[in-house]
C-alpha cells in the first residue's frame, strides 16, 4: 500500500512494503507501482540481479531508496519518472537536508517557517506543505538547523554532517509572555519596503528576530541575490555594496546602493542611495538619498534627502531636504526644507528654516524662519515669516511677520496685524488686537480739528491708535487720518497718565501732496465709571508745510491762527486735547 498527499513530490510519497531476498530490479518495479511512477536508470550503475530484503512502514520513497542503494545514487524527478544517477563525489559538494516542519501540538504542517544554518548563512522557507530543502556544505563539522516562525519558539536541531537526510521538526507555539512587549513597526511594514521586497523576504525578516551575524562585507544585486543569500536580513556588515538594492540587518561602516538600502537595525557611519534609505533602528553618521530617507528610530548626525526625510525618534543633528522634513521625537538641531518642516515632539531646541512653512506641534525653543508661515504649540524663541506666525499657546519670544497670533503673548509681536488672547508683552503693528485687552473708543477735540474719533487696541502697556478728524467749519474744512502708539501709567484707582506718539495726514482739498503732522501727546485720565473716562492734556506738534495753492473752502495752513514757531522749514507748536473715552 502507499500513502501520499495531493501535490506531494514523488520522492516524498510514503509507502509500506515487505519483501525478502528479491532482485533489486523487481523491488524497484514494486516501489514504482506502489507510488504510481516509473524508475529510469542505466543498467550498468546498479546490480539489478542482487537479492535485497526490505521492510518499511509509511516511509518516504527517498528513505527507502537511501536504504536500498546505500547512498550510491542521486535522484531526479521528471514528470512521472524518478531518474537514478550515480552520485558524483566532489570536494565540498555538500549534502541535502530536507523534511517537514509541523506544529508540535496539532501536527499541522507549518507554512513559511524559516529554516536556516547559522554558520553557513544558508536559509529557506517551508512551502505550502510545510516542506523544506537545504543543501549544506561539507566543510562545516557540526551543522545545526534553526527553525523560526512568528508566534513560535525558536527551535534548534543538530544534523548528521556529510549525508543526505530527511527530518520532521516539531515547533511549539509561544503561549505566554514573561513581560509586556511594545511591538514597534519594522522596516517590513514600511510602504517603500513593501514595494521593493517580496512577500517571502518580508516573512523571513519577521520570522527571525533574535539571530544576527556579523560579517566584514557583503555585495548584492538585489535583496536575496547576494553574498549572504536569503539570510542577508540577519547579517550586520562593515561594508555593504548593493548594485540595485540591499536588505540587511545592519551597517557598521559604509553602505552604498544604486537605488535603495533597507536595513532592519542600526546604521553607522555612512549610508548612500540613489533613490531611498529605510532604517529600522538608529542612524549615527550621515544618511544621503536622492529622493527619501526614513529612520524608524533616532538620528545623530545628518539626514540629506533630495525630496524628503522622515524620523520617528530623536533628532540630534540636521535634516536637509528639497521639500519636506519630519521628526517625531525630541530634537536638538536643525531642519532645513525647501517646502515644509514638521516637528512633532514636545521638546525642540534648534532651528527650522523652510521655503514654505514650519510646524512645531508642541513647544519650540529656538528659531522658525518660513517664507509663508510658522506654527508652534508654544513659541519660546523667534518666529520670522513674510506672511503669518502662529503660536497656539504661549509666546515667550519674538514674532515678526505680516500677521502674528498667540494665545498668551509674553514677548514681542511686530507686524501689520497682531492678535492674542492675553498679553503681558508688546505688540507693535497697525492692528494690535488683544481679545482680553484694551478696546477703547475716544471722541475728542484739539487745536487742529474740531472733532476726532480714535480706536485704541492692545494693552495699557502698549496700544495702537487709528484715528480720523474733521473741522466742522465749512469755510475752513480740513480732514485728517493717522496712526499712533501709546502707553498708559496708572497713578491711582481712577487716575492715569498716558503718552502717545502719532502721525497724521491732512487733506486740504489736494491729494497730490498732502502735508503731515507728527505729534507727541500727554493726557491725564479720570475714570468716571467702569466704561467712561474723561481725559485731556498738552501736545507738541511738528508740521511740514507743502507749497500747494489754497483750495476754496479748505483751511490753507496749520495751525491757522494758533501761535506757532519756526524751526527752519518746519513749523511747531504746543497744543491741547480734551475728550471722553468709552469702554
Amino acid at each position: 500500500m502507499w500513502h501520499n498527499s495531493q501535490g506531494q513530490q514523488l520522492l516524498n510519497k510514503t509507502i509500506t512494503m515487505n519483501v525478502s531476498r528479491q532482485p533489486l530490479a523487481n523491488v524497484l518495479q514494486t516501489i514504482g507501482r506502489l507510488g504510481n511512477f516509473t524508475f529510469s536508470y542505466r543498467s550498468n550503475i546498479l546490480p539489478a540481479d542482487s537479492l535485497v530484503t526490505v521492510s518499511v512502514t509509511k516511509k518516504s520513497v527517498r528513505q527507502v531508496l537511501d536504504q536500498l542503494l546505500d547512498g550510491r545514487c542521486q535522484y531526479k524527478e521528471t514528470g512521472g519518472y524518478i531518474i537514478l544517477q550515480p552520485k558524483t563525489v566532489a570536494l565540498n559538494s555538500g549534502y541535502l537536508v530536507s523534511g517537514y516542519v509541523v506544529d508540535g501540538k496539532t501536527g499541522i504542517r507549518i507554512v513559511n517557517a524559516s529554516v536556516y544554518e547559522r554558520q553557513q548563512l544558508i536559509s529557506t522557507l517551508t512551502n505550502e506543505q510545510g516542506y523544506f530543502k537545504l543543501r549544506l556544505r561539507d566543510r562545516y563539522p557540526a551543522p545545526t538547523l534553526s527553525i523560526s516562525k512568528e508566534l513560535y519558539a525558536d527551535t534548534l536541531l543538530k544534523v548528521t554532517p556529510g549525508q543526505d537526510q530527511e527530518l520532521t521538526v516539531q515547533i511549539t507555539q509561544v503561549t505566554h509572555l514573561l513581560k509586556p512587549v511594545v511591538i514597534k513597526p519594522g522596516v517590513e511594514k514600511n510602504f517603500l519596503s513593501r514595494m521593493f521586497l517580496s512577500p517571502k523576504q518580508m516573512v523571513q525578516g519577521l520570522n527571525i528576530s533574535k539571530f544576527f551575524a556579523k560579517q566584514p562585507y557583503q555585495f548584492s544585486i538585489a535583496p536575496g541575490l547576494g553574498s549572504h543569500g536569503k539570510l542577508s536580513t540577519q547579517v550586520i556588515n562593515k561594508v555593504s555594496i548593493n548594485l540595485i538594492g540591499g536588505y540587511t540587518a545592519g551597517v557598521n561602516g559604509f553602505e552604498l546602493a544604486g537605488v535603495f538600502n533597507i536595513v532592519k537595525k542600526d546604521v553607522k557611519y555612512a549610508q548612500f542611495a540613489g533613490l531611498f534609505n529605510v532604517v529600522g533602528g538608529k542612524v549615527l553618521g550621515v544618511q544621503v538619498a536622492g529622493m527619501h530617507n526614513n529612520v524608524l528610530d533616532s538620528l545623530s548626525g545628518a539626514q540629506i534627502g533630495g525630496l524628503s526625510n522622515m524620523l520617528k525618534g530623536k533628532l540630534n543633528g540636521v535634516q536637509i531636504a528639497g521639500a519636506y522634513n519630519r521628526a517625531d521625537g525630541s530634537a536638538d538641531g536643525a531642519q532645513l526644507g525647501g517646502l515644509l518642516n514638521v516637528m512633532k515632539s514636545n521638546d525642540f531646541n534648534g532651528v527650522q528654516i523652510a521655503g514654505g512653512g514650519n510646524i512645531s506641534e508642541e513647544t519650540t525653543k529656538g528659531v522658525q524662519i518660513g517664507s509663508l508661515f510658522n506654527y508652534a504649540g508654544n513659541a519660546h524663541g523667534t518666529q520670522i515669516s513674510a506672511l503669518a506666525n502662529i503660536s497656539k499657546g504661549d509666546l515667550k519670544g519674538v514674532q515678526i511677520g505680516l500677521f502674528n497670533s498667540a494665545k498668551g503673548q509674553h514677548g514681542v509681536q511686530v507686524g501689520l496685524i497682531n492678535v492674542s488672547d492675553t498679553s503681558s508683552g508688546y505688540s507693535i503693528g497697525i492692528f494690535n488686537i488683544v481679545r482680553k485687552g484694551l478696546h477703547q473708543v475716544s471722541v475728542y477735540s484739539n487745536e487742529i480739528t474740531h472733532v476726532n474719533v480714535a480706536y485704541k487696541t492692545g494693552t495699557r502697556r502698549l496700544y495702537s491708535i487709528l484715528f480720523v478728524g474733521a473741522n466742522v467749519d465749512f469755510s475752513q474744512k480740513a480732514f485728517t487720518f493717522g496712526y499712533g502708539i501709546g502707553k498708559e501709567f496708572q497713578l491711582a484707582k481712577s487716575l492715569a497718565l498716558s503718552g502717545e506718539f502719532s502721525s497724521q495726514t491732512v487733506y486740504m482739498g489736494d491729494w497730490e501732496n498732502p502735508p503731515t503732522i507728527t505729534r507727541l501727546q500727554a493726557d491725564i485720565h479720570y475714570r468716571l465709571s467702569k466704561r467712561v473716562t474723561l481725559f485731556g492734556g498738552p501736545a507738541f506738534s511738528i508740521y511740514e508745510p507743502k507749497e500747494i495753492p489754497a483750495k476754496a473752502g479748505y483751511q490753507a495752513e496749520f495751525p491757522g491762527s494758533y501761535s506757532a514757531f519756526q524751526i527752519g522749514s518746519i513749523r511747531a507748536w504746543v497744543g491741547w486735547r480734551v475728550g471722553i473715552s468709552l469702554f
